[in-house]
């Protein structure tokens, strides 16, 4: 599996964190410190605890209700190696959502760096919808110093998601209650 992955705690079954019932695995450590943040206790990259990957995966794959898994945070995009890896490992059958990719750190950072603190900003397509084909730009990071901008980076959907017919819905629910 992955390098390890700081987390601040889990929802088992939550109903507000994406549709359905969800899996939701708050990471630790954030650096953007938004105003009227509703979890200001993942900010600290030192706290948390180091997550047990391979029982969070017993207890997500154990959970017949679960409709799909959300990363929280925190930011989960400072640690996206563990993330995919978790995501690579329940990812099965319909999808429901869309995994992501963020391109590269530009190499510019590395010399605007010393103009003083990086930030960064991360925007998202509201609504997404299927069909999303892999490669699809679903949002942007934009890095900025001093308030300029130095470099912007596409988030793009990292595989296909198709949009649901009756016959896939069926299929999938056949095979849930049956367990196939």
């Amino acid at each position: 599996m992955a390098s390890d992955l700081r987390i601040s705690g889990v929802e088992p079954e939550s109903i507000v964190d994406g549709p359905g019932f969800r899996y939701v695995i708050f990471t630790q450590g954030c650096p953007h410190h938004c105003p009227g943040c509703h979890n200001p206790q993942t900010h600290d990259f030192a706290g948390g605890k180091v997550a047990d990957i391979p029982a969070i995966l017993a207890e997500i794959q154990s959970d017949p209700l679960l409709q799909g898994v959300t990363f929280s945070g925190g930011e989960p995009f400072c640690q996206p190696a563990p993330l995919c890896a978790i995501a690579r490992a329940v990812k099965g059958g319909m999808e429901e959502t869309v995994g992501a990719i963020a391109g590269e750190s530009p190499e510019i950072l590395m010399e605007t760096a010393s103009m003083g603190e990086i930030e960064q900003d991360i925007s998202w397509t509201p609504e997404l919808r299927a069909p999303v084909r892999k490669g699809d730009v679903i949002g942007r990071i934009t890095y900025s110093a001093k308030g300029e901008t130095v470099a912007q980076v596409d988030i793009t959907a990292a595989g296909d998601v198709e949009k649901i017919s009756f016959s896939s819905a069926f299929t999938y629910l056949l095979h849930s209650f049956l367990g196939l």
